[in-house]
């Protein structure tokens, strides 16, 4: 995974981001943009005309809002089987950030930990029939997505250096 910045018209925003849209957090990030930058970079993986949005929608639309042509956004290269292994890790990753950046409820979580087990399922379809294996490859999955978490921090303290 690399940073690098890239132009915002070139982001495709799927319709999911559309629907959980929450206008203070634009208008909050909108002011925080204004007055220290943008500190965390976009997660988006790069595809045949532009680009497709993974994690941080809010940003990308409070920098738009700030007539922003460019954003910095951190690319991931990963390789897929297929559309559905796609779309389970984009997803997994969008509730891995979200879940940990926000304050949410405890009802709030426990949806975010159910989708995420769901997830996982459709992504390793025989796991149901072995449960205890599937919670040690859950845990190894959260894992990697930590480690993943820890090269765009390190990525970023990197181009902040820079």
């Amino acid at each position: 995974m690399i940073v690098k910045e890239i132009l915002i018209e070139k982001v495709f925003i799927p319709q999911s981001f559309i629907d959980e849209e929450r206008e203070s957090n634009i208008e909050n990030l909108m002011d925080s943009i204004e007055k220290e930058g943008l500190l965390e970079p976009i997660l988006v993986a790069q595809k045949e005309n532009g680009y497709k949005l993974i994690a941080g929608y809010h940003r990308l639309v409070a920098c738009r809002r700030l007539l922003r042509k460019t954003i910095f956004a951190t690319i991931d290269d990963t390789e897929f089987k297929d559309d559905l292994d796609e779309y389970v890790s984009h997803r997994m990753k969008t509730i891995h950030e979200n879940r940990v950046r926000n304050q949410f409820t405890a009802y709030q979580i426990m949806k975010f930990l159910k989708e995420e087990k769901e997830l996982y399922y459709l992504k390793n379809p025989g796991a149901r029939e072995n449960e205890e294996k599937a919670l040690k490859d859950y845990d190894k999955a959260v894992k990697r997505e930590m480690e993943i978490n820890q090269i765009i921090q390190d990525a970023k303290s990197e181009s902040d250096k820079k």
